[in-house]
């Protein structure tokens, strides 16, 4: 379903995201018209940003449920990534032109019986133990040339729980498809 998406419905995408970061760095009256007439109404789970200056991650934000309409979520999510990740300041205007950004289009989350279950590339994850809840975008493995070991650690540390959490009883980890839309750098 993700991956029949249009070359033409891509570039809306990205576009849209990328109007809303820079109407929201630049603080300019948001551009609806331009973009919105192409932009598909997906059925997808959820969306994450991602944010590149000169190809250093500058931002990541995102929901695992769209919060009302595709394109209202999109905008959301990708003004949050240029504003509002807590481990970066926020994006200042004359990082614009050396920014890349990342959308990738969530499936819905499938609740592993085996942890293993799961394939490095398409699957990113989700881990729920202690009280805490993290989640890596199947990317993430790909970049850092994780096996399934490695991916299900760095998916504890980015839940801030032991490494072995993913193995221990009470630990649910889920897995989701997810498909990544690049601008190109």
């Amino acid at each position: 379903m993700l991956h029949s998406l249009s070359p033409s419905a891509r570039r809306a995408i990205l576009q849209t995201a990328r109007t809303a970061v820079e109407n929201e760095v630049a603080d300019r009256v948001p551009e609806t018209a331009k973009t919105a007439a192409d932009l598909p109404e997906l059925d997808v789970s959820g969306l994450f940003v991602t944010l590149h200056v000169s190809g250093a991650l500058r931002g990541c934000i995102g929901f695992l449920e769209l919060q009302g309409s595709f394109e209202k979520t999109l905008r959301e999510v990708a003004m949050r990534a240029a504003t509002a990740d807590i481990r970066f300041p926020p994006l200042d205007p004359d990082e614009l032109k050396d920014m890349t950004v990342d959308v990738t289009l969530l499936g819905p989350l499938m609740p592993l019986e085996e942890p293993t279950d799961f394939t490095i590339g398409p699957h990113g994850l989700v881990l729920e133990y202690a009280g805490r809840r993290g989640l890596l975008l199947p990317q993430v493995a790909v970049d850092h040339n994780w096996n399934k070991a490695q991916f299900l650690e760095g998916l504890c540390r980015k839940t801030m729980v032991p490494t072995d959490a993913w193995e221990k009883p009470g630990a649910v980890v889920y897995r989701f498809e997810g498909m990544v839309i690049k601008e190109e750098e």
